[in-house]
């Protein structure tokens, strides 16, 4: 292992002993160090992102990354020794760069040992989750899921939010998207609902989130896009711009039995299956007559739809509404 010091570039005296209070930089091997579990992160991009990064690391790694001695993460964390198996060093941020390294089979890796970052779990928890909160696309579940990590630590969320100079208010905002359900979490993840909806959203029971979602999803610029998207995939739909949409609604509804079948495939269990001979047996059918009246225009596709073709109908309007923007 070299060791090179940062006696010039650095105003913090350097030290023989690497990892006891001072900057030090090292050329780790890659093997040998482990990425902390405690990171929320799980988007560190894609294969191609890593190859590229990892490419230009080969040239030259400006950027080292933050790690502390295993002896000193086991102190904090003595149950994550079979996680970390053998390695020497466990980082503290830099793991996109650590994966890129092995994208791209390096065999070192620079890293500065801070010992001195490890005195608590909360202020190892804060080293981890700073370099995040600086990052413009940290993902707000990722983000969400760090803050409620940094209470457990804290203790609450008025000392977070003091610690990071931030109101009570931005604790809350971020704890609330927790209390989505993991499909609406997803969409969220990966950018389909706005935070403003995701927080009011997160306020409701877990059995009215998706309505609540259907709810915000279809404004008026997206209404004919929304309505060809559910011609496309309910059988037989063959209505054309100008024409209201007509849905057979089965007597008893299908409402109940759609959002019990979301409410069971959310959670593992099997859900009924609404009996065929209800829909022989259909009342007049529901018609559209009015797409501004949204409640009324979830309902009815909510009643012709199966619950999947639902989430693609949401998916197809989010990206539809994205690209008005």
């Amino acid at each position: 292992m070299a060791r090179v010091r940062l006696s010039s570039i650095s105003t913090v005296a350097t030290e023989d002993r690497p990892g006891t209070n001072a900057t030090v930089l090292v050329h780790l091997r890659v093997a040998t160090v482990a990425a902390t579990p405690v990171n929320s992160r799980r988007n560190f991009g894609t294969p191609e992102e890593l190859t590229e990064l990892g490419e230009s690391m080969r040239r030259r790694q400006l950027q080292p990354g933050v790690a502390v001695t295993r002896a000193a993460y086991l102190a904090l964390w003595p149950e994550h020794a079979e996680r970390i198996g053998e390695a020497a060093h466990v980082l503290a941020n830099g793991e996109r760069r650590l994966r890129a390294a092995r994208q791209v089979g390096l065999e070192t890796f620079d890293v500065i040992i801070r010992d001195d970052i490890a005195t608590t779990r909360a202020t190892f928890l804060d080293a981890v989750f700073t370099e995040n909160i600086q990052r413009r696309n940290f993902d707000p579940i990722e983000e969400a899921r760090a803050v409620e990590a940094l209470i457990a630590e804290f203790g609450t969320g008025q000392a977070v939010a003091a610690h990071y100079e931030k109101s009570g208010g931005w604790v809350t905002q971020r704890r609330i998207l927790l209390k989505l359900t993991p499909e609406l979490q997803e969409l969220v993840s990966s950018r389909k609902i706005p935070l403003e909806i995701a927080r009011e959203i997160g306020k409701l029971p877990d059995d009215q989130q998706l309505d609540a979602w259907l709810a915000h999803s279809a404004p008026k610029p997206a209404a004919n896009e929304a309505r060809e998207a559910v011609d496309a995939s309910t059988p037989g739909g063959t209505a054309t711009a100008g024409e209201s949409f007509t849905a057979v609604k089965p007597k008893p509804t299908k409402a109940a039995a759609a959002g019990a079948a979301l409410t069971d495939e959310a959670s593992g269990r099997s859900g009924s299956v609404p009996d065929q001979r209800d829909s022989e047996q259909a009342s007049p059918p529901a018609v559209i007559k009015d797409w501004h009246d949204i409640e009324h225009v979830s309902q009815v596709i909510l009643d012709a739809m199966d619950p999947k073709q639902v989430y693609q109908l949401l998916e197809l309007i989010a990206d539809r509404l994205k690209a008005l923007r």
